[in-house]
């Protein structure tokens, strides 16, 4: 079953809501009115029985808030592909950020390379920082879109704040 709310697309205001089987039913009620847009919801749009604009809203709102979550999570992902990883990542920043002259994952890693662990520290250190201010500007952006959701009183307001330019 497919939730949906229809909202004006001018004035924000909400029409009616519903439900269909498919998405291509859901899609039809916007085809019908042009002055009309259709946005699936999350669940059912009613609130002890009653619909109410603060629920078709927040039906919206709910989805689209995690939908950006998602977004960030996928991002981040990309720059740090497994947990496993990450955890062996943040242990040669440790180890080259302390400035210990000996460290196993480093010394392992030079030995194994034959890189110099003097080189091997500086890389590591700039490796760090990049995905720390990549890392920072994702999260900054997640916070800040959904903040918008969140602040937004109108579905338009809410669609539009959940479109974030994730810079890629």
């Amino acid at each position: 079953m497919i939730y949906w709310v229809k909202f004006n697309r001018e004035s924000g205001d909400i029409v009616m809501a519903g439900h269909s089987v498919t998405r291509g039913e859901m899609r039809l009620q916007e085809e019908r009115h042009r002055d009309l847009a259709v946005v699936e919801a999350d669940g059912p749009t009613m609130l002890n029985g009653e619909p109410g604009k603060a629920t078709y809203i927040e039906a919206v709102r709910i989805p689209l808030i995690a939908a950006i979550d998602d977004a960030a999570e996928a991002r981040l992902q990309a720059l740090m592909p497994t947990a496993a990883r990450a955890v062996v990542y943040a242990a040669k920043e440790d180890e080259a950020r302390s400035g210990a002259t000996s460290s196993p994952f480093l010394d392992a890693e030079a030995e194994a390379t034959g890189v110099p662990r003097k080189d091997l520290v500086k890389a590591v250190i700039a490796k760090s920082d990049a995905f720390r201010a990549a890392a920072v500007a994702i999260e900054a952006k997640r916070q800040a879109a959904k903040k918008a959701v969140r602040d937004a009183a109108t579905i338009p307001a809410i669609i539009a704040a959940g479109e974030v330019d994730w810079g890629d």
